[in-house]
Protein backbone atom coordinates (compact mmCIF):
# COMPACT_ATOMS: atom_id res chain seq x y z
CA UNK A 1 0.00 0.00 0.00
CA UNK A 2 1.28 3.64 -1.01
CA UNK A 3 0.72 6.33 1.84
CA UNK A 4 -0.80 9.40 0.39
CA UNK A 5 -0.46 12.75 1.34
CA UNK A 6 -3.22 15.14 1.29
CA UNK A 7 -2.20 18.84 1.10
CA UNK A 8 -2.57 20.82 4.69
CA UNK A 9 -5.28 23.11 4.32
CA UNK A 10 -4.15 26.47 5.77
CA UNK A 11 -3.53 29.67 4.47
CA UNK A 12 -0.77 30.74 7.14
CA UNK A 13 -2.67 33.93 8.29
CA UNK A 14 -5.38 34.15 11.15
CA UNK A 15 -2.86 34.69 14.18
CA UNK A 16 -5.02 35.89 16.35
CA UNK A 17 -3.88 36.68 20.47
CA UNK A 18 -7.22 38.64 21.67
CA UNK A 19 -8.24 38.80 24.84
CA UNK A 20 -11.24 36.88 26.39
CA UNK A 21 -12.50 40.52 26.96
CA UNK A 22 -12.44 41.52 23.67
CA UNK A 23 -13.87 38.52 22.35
CA UNK A 24 -15.61 36.58 24.87
CA UNK A 25 -13.44 34.00 24.47
CA UNK A 26 -9.66 32.93 25.98
CA UNK A 27 -7.84 33.07 22.74
CA UNK A 28 -4.17 33.14 24.06
CA UNK A 29 -2.86 30.60 22.11
CA UNK A 30 -1.78 31.30 18.92
CA UNK A 31 -3.76 29.30 16.81
CA UNK A 32 -1.45 30.05 13.82
CA UNK A 33 1.04 28.43 15.53
CA UNK A 34 -0.68 25.40 16.65
CA UNK A 35 -1.68 25.20 12.98
CA UNK A 36 1.77 24.95 11.79
CA UNK A 37 2.94 22.30 14.78
CA UNK A 38 -0.14 19.88 13.28
CA UNK A 39 1.18 20.76 9.45
CA UNK A 40 4.85 20.12 10.55
CA UNK A 41 4.01 17.15 12.41
CA UNK A 42 2.06 15.61 8.88
CA UNK A 43 4.42 16.37 7.01
CA UNK A 44 7.24 15.13 9.56
CA UNK A 45 5.41 11.54 9.43
CA UNK A 46 4.72 11.49 5.59
CA UNK A 47 8.19 11.82 5.38
CA UNK A 48 9.12 9.87 8.00
CA UNK A 49 7.22 6.55 6.63
CA UNK A 50 8.45 7.48 3.16
CA UNK A 51 11.68 6.73 4.25
CA UNK A 52 10.78 3.94 5.98
CA UNK A 53 8.81 2.41 2.88
CA UNK A 54 12.08 3.12 0.83
CA UNK A 55 14.45 1.34 3.04
CA UNK A 56 11.86 -1.70 3.75
CA UNK A 57 11.91 -2.23 -0.41
CA UNK A 58 15.42 -2.27 -0.26
CA UNK A 59 15.52 -4.71 2.48
CA UNK A 60 13.15 -7.12 0.53
CA UNK A 61 15.88 -7.18 -2.13
CA UNK A 62 18.18 -8.99 0.11
CA UNK A 63 15.73 -11.36 2.33
CA UNK A 64 13.06 -12.77 0.58
CA UNK A 65 11.53 -15.74 2.63
CA UNK A 66 8.75 -16.89 4.77
CA UNK A 67 10.03 -14.22 7.48
CA UNK A 68 9.91 -11.52 5.29
CA UNK A 69 6.68 -12.19 4.33
CA UNK A 70 5.30 -12.65 7.65
CA UNK A 71 7.38 -9.18 9.39
CA UNK A 72 5.55 -7.35 6.50
CA UNK A 73 2.23 -8.63 6.82
CA UNK A 74 2.33 -7.98 11.11
CA UNK A 75 4.80 -4.88 11.00
CA UNK A 76 5.09 -2.99 7.14
CA UNK A 77 1.05 -3.52 6.76
CA UNK A 78 -0.21 -2.73 9.62
CA UNK A 79 2.51 0.11 10.38
CA UNK A 80 0.87 1.55 7.21
CA UNK A 81 -2.73 1.30 7.97
CA UNK A 82 -1.84 3.44 11.72
CA UNK A 83 -0.18 5.84 9.77
CA UNK A 84 -3.12 6.32 7.41
CA UNK A 85 -5.24 6.40 10.61
CA UNK A 86 -3.02 9.47 11.99
CA UNK A 87 -3.65 11.11 8.93
CA UNK A 88 -7.03 11.41 9.40
CA UNK A 89 -7.31 12.31 13.03
CA UNK A 90 -4.62 15.20 12.23
CA UNK A 91 -6.63 16.34 9.13
CA UNK A 92 -9.06 16.37 11.86
CA UNK A 93 -7.42 18.64 13.94
CA UNK A 94 -6.61 20.74 11.23
CA UNK A 95 -10.56 21.27 10.96
CA UNK A 96 -10.73 21.80 14.78
CA UNK A 97 -7.80 24.59 14.32
CA UNK A 98 -9.19 26.03 11.73
CA UNK A 99 -12.85 26.35 13.76
CA UNK A 100 -10.58 27.54 16.80
CA UNK A 101 -9.21 30.56 14.52
CA UNK A 102 -12.60 31.25 13.33
CA UNK A 103 -13.78 31.01 16.88
CA UNK A 104 -10.80 33.45 17.88
CA UNK A 105 -11.28 36.31 14.81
Amino acid sequence: RRINARSFRGDGHGQNRSSSRETGRDCSISTLELAMSVAANKARLISSTRELAAQWALTKDSWRDVKCLEFERKYMEQLVSNVEAAMEVIDQLDKLVSKIRSDCE
